[in-house]
């Protein structure tokens, strides 16, 4: 009997792990550029909605729709979580650029390093602690320039935020990963965890609802 190929299943994993990131940040400049025709909430409301919309009509054309019970807890703490994250970013890139939304908020990986020994049980070695350390003082370069003044300006909220959606993130990258290895389907959790991704934006897009049928083709 032939030995499983793990080397080249991990690269595998490594690559789409890298090409994921890769169509993530393209995302970035697309969200700075609709927020000049949409407010943020508004905005994230009406993504996950197409997503969740589109994503059921693809399950249902290839009758591979099925709900998880095993997992629902999981499922259900994924979607608020996922909510919650993307509610920050979006409401963080109104006062600060793409490319340093980009940079805060995937300083997820840094606080799964830093979560994951306690959560999971993984190792923190002396290579992630360096690279912690290292990606912190980058965010420090990256935030003030070393001009310490700049904390006191209303950037720095927006900021806040952006590195609060990837803390927030680090706990679905870590919790997603059990629904991953025990999950039968993983396009078919997706497809829940979408919509559940709508509800905490659901307060805050009934104040600015008025605003979608008034929306430009631009936007």
């Amino acid at each position: 009997m032939q030995a499983p190929d793990w080397r080249g299943k991990k690269t595998k994993a490594i690559f789409l792990t890298i090409l994921a990131g890769v169509l993530w940040g393209t995302s970035f400049p697309a969200i700075k550029i609709g927020l000049n025709y949409v407010n943020p909430y508004t905005f994230v409301f009406l993504r996950f909605l197409l997503a969740s919309a589109l994503m059921f009509v693809i399950m249902l054309s290839t009758k591979k729709l099925t709900y998880p019970t095993k997992q629902k807890k999981l499922i259900l703490f994924l979607g608020v979580t996922n909510g919650a994250a993307y509610l920050s970013q979006y409401v963080g890139m109104t006062s600060t650029s793409a490319a340093e939304a980009a940079l805060f908020v995937n300083l997820s990986a840094v606080w799964v390093a830093l979560l994951s020994p306690r959560l999971q049980g993984e190792t923190l070695g002396r290579r992630k602690i360096l690279g912690v350390l290292a990606a912190l003082t980058g965010v420090v370069f990256v935030t003030t320039n070393l001009d310490f003044s700049m904390l006191s300006r209303g950037q720095l909220i927006g900021d806040l935020l952006l590195i609060a959606s990837g803390v927030i993130w680090a706990f679905f990258i870590i919790y997603n990963k059990n629904l991953v290895m025990t999950s039968n389907g993983v396009l078919q959790s997706l497809t829940w965890i979408l919509p559940l991704t709508l509800l905490p934006m659901v307060p805050f897009v009934f104040s600015s609802a008025g605003q979608i049928p008034a929306l430009p083709a631009q936007a």
